[in-house]
């Protein structure tokens, strides 16, 4: 009973996240009880990544499928995992020391989790065709989400919120785009998911 009672207030909230609320985002971030439901949103979504990269390979390729297997989706999801921690910390840092706010880490860990959520749609670029446009897109979402995450926790307002964001964004795309070059597979592709499987050189 309380299972059908809880359904659609799960559901509002998930429509007003997909709606990029900043009060769903802070609602998310105050309660610690889903620390666990960010984190395994970045996992989740990390995962697809890498899978969307495996896909994509195993369509294209007749050979080295496990080597990529574990590059791509099991080293690239745990690698990406930690690559949106240094998204996080950057972001915390730029804000609290940078522009001398009171953010907690906690709470935007958890907003930057549920916005990471988008990410996971990059399993699309299995499609062989649309790879590359079917796996930025879900980039573009995610850091649009994240923007909003960051403005909603912080109350930074609109320059410094996308000061900090962008910080921690463009530490996470380098530092995967540093693994893409590390433990190639036929040059193509490292240890990183989704797009960033792909090797810079």
């Amino acid at each position: 009973m309380r299972a059908r009672e809880e359904a659609p207030r799960i559901t509002q909230w998930l429509l007003r996240l997909t709606r990029l609320e900043r009060d769903a985002f802070a609602e998310v971030a105050a309660n610690p009880d889903n620390t666990v439901i960010a984190l395994a949103t970045v996992v989740v979504a990390s995962f697809l990544c890498g899978l969307g990269s495996w896909l994509w390979w195993a369509l294209q390729f007749d050979y080295d499928h496990g080597r990529v297997l574990v590059r791509t989706l099991f080293m690239g999801t745990i690698l990406q995992v930690g690559a949106w921690l240094l998204w996080v910390y950057v972001t915390y840092q730029v804000l609290t020391l940078g522009f001398n706010l009171r953010v907690s880490f906690y709470p935007l860990a958890r907003a930057l989790g549920i916005a990471f959520a988008p990410m996971g749609l990059t399993i699309a670029m299995a499609l062989a065709p649309l790879a590359v446009p079917l796996a930025v897109i879900p980039i573009v979402l995610t850091a649009l989400a994240s923007q909003v995450a960051v403005e909603s926790v912080s109350r930074a307002g609109m320059p410094r919120a996308l000061l900090a964001n962008l910080g921690g964004f463009v530490t996470f795309a380098l530092t995967l785009g540093i693994l893409a070059n590390v433990s190639e597979v036929r040059d193509i592709g490292g240890v990183a998911p989704g797009l960033f499987f792909f090797a810079l050189d």
